[in-house]
């Protein structure tokens, strides 16, 4: 094979002269070709193709099916979102091009979808000309299937290992509500509620809040969904959670350069740092100091040369440091394997380093381990810069937002949910009415239209979803606004254009800019 990428095939005598081609020899490649235990596939010039018996069992399909349908638009074997994915494959095949590493799905004839990676090298004769291309396919299914239940039970494993120092949090905020809110409650009884009282209630609810949603954050099963991310106030947000996991003899600090934002799916993201703190911290069971930093770098042509999957550009680096025992040559070139640990049976899996390094390549970044024995282990995170900065988050804000006087049919089957939502409501001047069933809802909307209806997912008798389509049935124009606990990934809800997603809990401010927007969402379809 020659260096530059392509493959050439000759056949001479030991004096250097040419010959010709041994039938020995033909036999030979021919029976690599067909014995091969991975899938490839020859494209000759003329567009005529081979496929060995590997790539039939892997597309499920004949020679001659795959032959008359190979170059087609509408082939079968191509998902509907993956028609540009294979006109570029077929144009660089065509076109005698190099691949390396595309990754793209296919349909097998039972409807299967499979995940596969092709690499293509064009194949050149003595005389130069192109004998055609072959195609490498890697079904990568069931690894991309293990490291998604990897990377669930390494959320599990963080989970629990969380808990108890999220526990000792909770405890304290749930005293902070109820000591105040029993301080209201008997300064209402001699009418001389303090508001400084009333609001120190706020706050300790709002960092209740904060807590559910990183724990909801960790356990959720929902295919990645990336953002823009400001790194530095995303490691703010969870160094409480790594102060409860760390004992007194470990010092936190954190060197946090402002507006470095990536493109990134959050929590997993947070996983894998809290994932690397911890193991910072079982590295110093005597005590030491955990460093995290995060500072702007630019990667130039010649490091990108240096490390392989490295690309020049500005980055983001995050740096996970301690000053504990360290590791040798030997541990340093495993840790990245899934299953590998040092600890004792039955005090880690082996997953969490595994998990870091698939959720930082899904980033497009790189990480990299320098350490060094009794000295201390530095963990760093390339990711490349991703997006300007985002749009200010006023879901958690509770300035006054427009009311108005439309009809809601709230339903909700928790009373204190339910009377929150229908309060905050009526004080904006909205005409409320309150129902406790999907039942009481559908009778109470056959006898009053309404303008809105807001309802609950999870409930007895039928889901919010259902209920919706119960009503619409006689009402499609009705926009609808569903609250749960749960995400509308875990849900797996169908939302429409007149429809408005509301993560509980909800503020008053929150539930009135959801009420707004679907109810002018239903203006701007004209619908209404």
């Amino acid at each position: 094979m020659q260096p530059d990428s392509q493959a050439t095939v000759s056949s001479t005598t030991a004096g250097g002269g040419e010959r010709r081609p041994d039938p020995l020899d033909l036999a030979s490649y021919e029976a690599f070709f067909q014995q091969a235990p991975i899938a490839i596939v020859m494209v000759r010039p003329d567009r005529t193709i081979r496929l060995n018996r590997a790539a039939e069992r892997l597309y499920g399909r004949t020679n001659e099916e795959m032959q008359r349908l190979a170059f087609t638009p509408n082939a079968p074997w191509i998902p509907a979102d993956q028609e540009a994915i294979w006109a570029d494959m077929r144009r660089r095949v065509a076109a005698g091009e190099r691949m390396e590493g595309v990754r793209h799905a296919f349909l097998r004839p039972d409807g299967e979808r499979r995940e596969g990676e092709s690499s293509s090298i064009p194949i050149v004769l003595p005389d130069g000309s192109s004998a055609g291309v072959v195609t490498i396919i890697t079904d990568l299914t069931d690894r991309l299937s293990l490291e998604a239940q990897l990377r669930h039970s390494q959320k599990m494993e963080a989970l629990g290992r969380l808990a108890g120092g999220i526990a000792h949090d909770f405890n304290n905020v749930l005293m902070g509500i109820l000591g105040y809110a029993e301080i209201v409650v008997a300064d209402a009884r001699d009418a001389r509620v303090e508001v400084r009282d009333a609001e120190q209630v706020l706050v300790a609810t709002r960092r209740a809040i904060d807590l559910a949603r990183r724990l909801t954050a960790f356990a959720r099963r929902e295919a990645t969904r990336t953002e823009i991310v400001d790194v530095g106030e995303m490691i703010e947000g969870i160094a409480p959670l790594l102060k409860r996991l760390a004992p007194e003899s470990i010092g936190i600090d954190t060197q946090l350069a402002p507006n470095q934002f990536v493109r990134v799916d959050r929590s997993e993201l947070e996983q894998a740092l809290i994932n690397l703190a911890v193991n910072a911290i079982d590295a110093m069971p005597r005590g030491g100091r955990l460093t995290i930093e995060v500072e702007p770098v630019e990667l130039d042509a010649t490091h990108a040369a240096n490390h392989v999957g490295e690309k020049p550009g500005p980055h983001v680096m995050i740096a996970v440091s301690d000053t504990g025992q360290g590791m040798d040559e030997a541990t340093r070139a495993r840790i990245f394997e899934p299953f590998y640990t040092t600890k004792p049976v039955g005090e880690g899996t082996g997953l969490g380093l595994a998990m870091v390094f698939g959720a930082v390549e899904r980033a497009g970044g790189r990480v990299w381990v320098y350490s060094e024995l009794g000295r201390g282990t530095s963990f760093k995170v390339y990711l490349p810069l991703g997006g300007e900065v985002p749009p200010a988050d006023e879901s958690s804000a509770d300035e006054l937002v427009p009311g108005g006087t439309e009809s809601i049919l709230v339903l909700e089957d928790d009373e204190l949910v339910r009377d929150v939502v229908a309060r905050a409501l009526r004080r904006l001047g909205y005409d409320v009415t309150a129902a406790s069933l999907p039942s009481e809802a559908i009778e109470l909307a056959r006898d009053k239209r309404f303008d809105l209806l807001i309802t609950d997912v999870v409930m007895p008798e039928m889901t919010g979803d259902a209920l919706a389509r119960e009503i619409r049935a006689a009402r499609p124009d009705l926009p609808v606004v569903f609250m749960s606990g749960y995400t509308a990934g875990i849900l797996d809800l169908d939302i429409g254009p007149l429809d408005v997603f509301a993560s509980k809990p909800l503020t008053a401010g929150r539930i009135a800019r959801a009420v707004r927007d679907a109810l002018d969402r239903g203006r701007r379809t004209g619908t209404r």
